[in-house]
């Protein structure tokens, strides 16, 4: 009896031990190490959108790093011993020895994002599509006009910040009045951006000369129809009509020289043959966007830079037509706000160090963060969305 009793504890133990070593497989690997990659992918994001942000004021290239691949594997080791003395007649003693292990070995992949589909999104302007699903999505409307947009309907919004530092201080003030009003509007649910099928210009056929329409008395009535304007989907700003003699809106059409009393007013491409919108009423807005690349440095302008640096020439200093200093925070400050120390900050959001010094957006600037955070939803909607590798795939393997 007690030999079998023996062999009954020592079953129960070992199956107690094997039973503990397999909790870490299936929904339990998942459930530890799902959350630690998904903060440590977005950590390392964050800090590698800032680091570019920071190079494009020291005029130094950029540089974006996918994961397209992480492959998690988790070894299992287990050891099992048991020790006995006997008597000549019974058992005297006994024990039970064991031991679980795991290792984690994570392999990651990185591929530099340097190919043509890459670079061609990183300069090609941001769509007017993209714009229009941002506001339509609850951002704020001023935010993504003046993040985006560099000129509507010639109205500058310091078109030469999309670029290396400039010497001459940008214009400005008008654009960001504009979009003031329309974020007046769009707070008091006057205002949407939004599709709509509308008219759009008349075809080849209505341009003809009426010697040539006397050539032919019989036109069919598919003639006729095929010579009417076409239909076209359209991103519109459309004011409520009650608002429509508001002061805001009454200030949005002289700021941006149109027509008084619309309420549909049509959003075209104008990335091109911008200057053809020159001292002219509009019945729309002639939008160019910036590229991706454009809006890095935009941002880049304004963040806050060690003296030293200044003092070393590292940096442009932009400068008032009458020589004074241009302080750079009066256009970017309220988008995005980057501060420096030389010290490590407690109270940061994202940080980066670079030349000596660390970069960072405080944790309690709120404004800042919303700032960046509508950066990197633009950059996965108009970058990374067809980028090389696409999103991370995360394969767990034991």
């Amino acid at each position: 009896m007690r030999a079998l009793e023996y062999r009954l504890r020592m079953m129960l133990m070992l199956g107690l031990l094997l039973a503990s070593s397999g909790c870490f497989y299936g929904p339990r690997g998942v459930q530890v190490t799902r959350l630690g990659y998904n903060t440590m992918l977005k950590q390392s994001a964050e800090e590698e959108m800032l680091l570019n942000i920071v190079r494009l004021k020291y005029r130094e290239t950029p540089e974006f790093v996918g994961i397209p691949n992480v492959v998690e594997r988790l070894t299992y080791s287990g050891s099992f011993g048991s020790t006995a003395s006997f008597s000549p007649h019974r058992l005297t003693g006994w024990g039970l020895s064991g031991g679980v292990g795991f290792i984690e070995s994570p392999t990651i992949t990185y591929t530099p994002l340097q190919d043509e589909k890459f670079n061609h999104r990183l300069l090609s302007p941001i769509s007017l599509e993209v714009l229009g699903v941002l506001t339509a999505t609850g951002w704020n409307v001023s935010r993504v006009f003046r993040l985006i947009s560099k000129n509507i309907n010639d109205v500058d919004n310091a078109t030469t910040a999309g670029g290396p530092t400039p010497e001459e201080a940008p214009e400005y003030v008008v654009f960001f009045e504009a979009t003031h009003m329309i974020r007046e509007l769009q707070k008091r649910r006057q205002m949407e951006i939004t599709h709509e099928f509308i008219s759009g210009p008349p075809s080849a056929k209505s341009d003809q000369s009426d010697d040539e329409s006397d050539t032919d008395a019989t036109d069919t009535a598919d003639e006729v129809e095929a010579a009417s304007p076409p239909t076209v989907d359209q991103i519109i700003l459309r004011i409520a009509p009650e608002a429509v003699d508001s002061p805001e809106a009454k200030s949005l059409a002289e700021l941006l020289s149109l027509q008084a009393g619309l309420e549909v007013i049509p959003i075209v491409d104008a990335t091109s043959g911008q200057l053809k919108q020159r001292g002219k009423v509009h019945d729309r807005l002639h939008v160019s966007n910036r590229s991706f690349l454009e809006v890095l440095y935009f941002l880049s302008q304004g963040i806050s830079i060690p003296d030293e640096h200044y003092e070393k020439g590292l940096v442009t200093v932009t400068r008032h037509p009458d020589g004074s200093y241009f302080d750079w925070t009066d256009v970017t400050g309220n988008l995005l706000r980057v501060e420096v120390s030389e010290c490590r900050p407690e109270d940061a959001s994202v940080t980066v160090e670079y030349r000596g010094y660390w970069y960072y957006i405080r944790d309690s600037d709120l404004n800042s963060k919303s700032t960046f955070n509508l950066l990197l939803e633009l950059y996965n909607i108009a970058i990374r969305g067809g980028a090389v590798g696409g999103a991370p795939v995360l394969t767990q393997s034991v």
